[in-house]
C-alpha cells in the first residue's frame, strides 16, 4: 500500500528518467543536494507546494502532470490515506498555500 508521498516520488522518478535526467540534475535545478532529491523521490520526505513547482519547471511539466497516477496501481486503503494526507496538508496549509492548492485542485480533477 502506497502512500500519496511515495506515488508522487514514483511520478517524479518516471517523468525524470523519460526526461533522462539524474537525480543530481533535478537536485541542481531545485538548487538542493541530491540526497534531499532522493528522499523527495522514494517518498520519505513530503516536498512543499513551492518546491512542487520548482519540481515541474525542472521537469519542463505542468504541475498537474505531478499528480497523475492512474496508471500506478492503487488499492482502496492506498486511496484512503491519500485522502488524509491531501486533508492534512489542507489543515496545515497557510492562505497563499490554499490559493495554490485550489488552483492545482481545479487543474487536476477536471
Amino acid at each position: 500500500m502506497k502512500s500519496a508521498r511515495e506515488m508522487f516520488g514514483e511520478r517524479i522518478k518516471e517523468i525524470r528518467k523519460v526526461r533522462r535526467m539524474t537525480q543530481e540534475d533535478i537536485a541542481k535545478k531545485l538548487e538542493i543536494n541530491a540526497k534531499s532529491f532522493c528522499r523527495l523521490e522514494t517518498g520519505k520526505r513530503s516536498p512543499s507546494l513551492d518546491t512542487i513547482e520548482k519540481i515541474a519547471c525542472a521537469l519542463s511539466v505542468e504541475i498537474k502532470d505531478l499528480f497523475e497516477f492512474e496508471h500506478l496501481p492503487i488499492d482502496e486503503q492506498t486511496m484512503e490515506e491519500a485522502k488524509d494526507a491531501c486533508i492534512k496538508m489542507l489543515d496545515e496549509a497557510n492562505e497563499d498555500e490554499l490559493k495554490m492548492l485550489q488552483k492545482i485542485m481545479r487543474a487536476v480533477i477536471r
